[in-house]
């Protein structure tokens, strides 16, 4: 929801210039070298019109909601789209504007089509413009601006922030004023310590309009945890919180801290219950029907009469073209330094425009899908934990593999090239099992089996369930996840 004209621009703009700059050379890896489920779709812009919802995704491009049809379209660089990286988005007459790392998309709500124009974008320091009467009040950095045609004056706050003082001098890099809303006569914003290592939210400020004066209120609530959108409910002020992004990696915050102009207390607003664990919360949009809310676990619906909630993740992916290579692992060559060779992971099939594959996780710029043919290794007896026998003594064996947690301990993989086998055989190691305890199904090796003219004593031979395709190559579908 646009709250008194407020620009919709970030304050955590920098990590999401940050975020983008890397994502060609690190991908979504959400914690560096871990798999993680691609439900964990991350949404940081929403903005609602009367027949569309549009949701800026971290890497995964934009979702439009057709609010008529209850249907949901993707845009991505799997078709056409431009490269990931959305700034922000913004309602011009019937018009919506999307800008992105590399362009400008406009959307003609008239008809729904849209276009393209290419051109860097111009990064800048946020500011939020408000307007009360004749007035025009900016806040920007550590002041507002208050202006009148051409003439302005600035007013920068007597006293530190609370806290502030207490950053050793060394660390202070200053402070900076954040998404500030109208209340009362009142212009109150989140306060940001600018540290050693980030910038966080630490309180709440207000600039009374009617005798030109600051205050502060700090509260330990926030817990590291930026403010990312604010709004008005009831008679209290509700802030929206997220914890650091880089790389889509948030880490814990508060979720909602609501602040009580009447009394300057800070609360946890527990209004809006979400299933499962505690959100990182990006952005609330609301108008007289829904309330949706951008998180790191997708983006909640919630119905504003019934108070019913549901919430949208990615599980499948659409080809967009003939063609599309399907790998045995992530990355579409390997290299081998010391020979100077590249050599490409094979490919264990090949798709076409419309077909639909179930996505599990993602992983380096990668996706990991449901193997679409049977895909057959042998994993390294000592990563098995436990072989189960089948019922009755018919059918395969079930191999449980041992927990994996760090990015070292790697399950091992024979190999052998797909000439030999009539099963291909997959050309590398696991990196971390897609659970913590992950079921294969296989057959124990018999002594007729050989990998590379030998042997495989101590090896179970294994149906590989999981096969990889690029991130770029498909378009997703955002649904409703029970």
């Amino acid at each position: 929801m646009k709250h008194n004209s407020i620009s919709k621009y970030k304050f955590y703009l920098l990590m999401i210039i940050l975020d983008v700059s890397l994502i060609p050379q690190t991908g979504f890896s959400w914690g560096g070298s871990h798999r993680y489920p691609i439900d964990r779709v991350l949404v940081r812009e929403i903005l609602l019109t009367e027949n569309y919802v549009f949701c800026g995704t971290n890497i995964f491009g934009l979702f439009v909601f057709d609010r008529r049809t209850e249907t949901w379209s993707n845009y991505c660089e799997g078709n056409g789209f431009l490269r990931d990286g959305i700034i922000k988005i913004e309602k011009k007459g019937q018009d919506v504007y999307v800008t992105l790392i590399d362009g400008i998309v406009r959307f003609d709500l008239t008809n729904g089509r849209h276009e393209v124009k290419k051109e860097s974008y111009k990064y800048s320091t946020p500011s939020y413009s408000l307007k009360i009467g004749n007035k025009t009040y900016t806040v920007v950095a550590d002041s507002i601006i208050s202006s009148v045609g051409d003439k302005k004056k600035v007013y920068h706050p007597p006293v530190l922030p609370p806290l502030y003082a207490q950053i050793p001098e060394e660390y202070r890099y200053g402070y900076f004023f954040s998404h500030p809303i109208i209340y009362e006569n009142k212009i109150y914003f989140a306060y940001n310590f600018r540290g050693e290592y980030d910038s966080s939210t630490r309180g709440v400020g207000s600039f009374d309009i009617n005798n030109n004066s600051f205050n502060f209120y700090g509260s330990e609530i926030f817990k590291r945890g930026d403010v990312t959108d604010c709004f008005i409910h009831n008679s209290s002020i509700i802030f929206s919180t997220a914890s650091f992004v880089y790389e889509g990696d948030t880490r814990r915050a508060v979720g909602f801290v609501e602040f009580s102009p009447a009394d300057s207390s800070f609360k946890i607003w527990n209004e809006l219950s979400f299933p499962g664990d505690s959100l990182a919360i990006f952005d609330l949009e609301q108008d007289s029907l829904e309330c949706w809310i951008g998180t790191d676990r997708g983006v909640f619906r919630i119905d504003r009469k019934t108070n019913n909630c549901i919430q949208y993740g990615i599980r499948k992916g659409v080809i967009p073209r003939n063609g599309i290579n399907v790998y045995s692992h992530y990355g579409r060559h390997r290299v081998n330094y010391a020979k100077n060779l590249i050599n490409p992971y094979p490919v264990v099939d090949e798709l076409n425009k419309c077909d639909t594959v179930e996505i599990l996780r993602t992983f380096m710029g990668w996706c990991e899908i449901k193997a679409p043919v049977k895909i057959t290794g042998f994993v390294w007896s000592a990563d098995v934990e436990k072989v189960i026998e089948p019922p009755g003594g018919k059918g395969y064996k079930k191999i449980v593999l041992k927990t994996v947690r760090t990015n070292k301990d790697k399950i091992k993989i024979k190999h052998r090239s797909k000439h030999e086998a009539a099963d291909l055989i997959v050309l590398d190691v696991w990196d971390k099992p897609r659970e913590d305890e992950y079921t294969i199904f296989g057959e124990s090796v018999s002594l007729s089996d050989t990998v590379g003219g030998k042997k495989p004593t101590g090896w179970y031979r294994t149906i590989i369930p999981t096969a990889w395709i690029h991130i770029g190559d498909l378009t997703f579908c955002l649904e409703e996840i029970e």
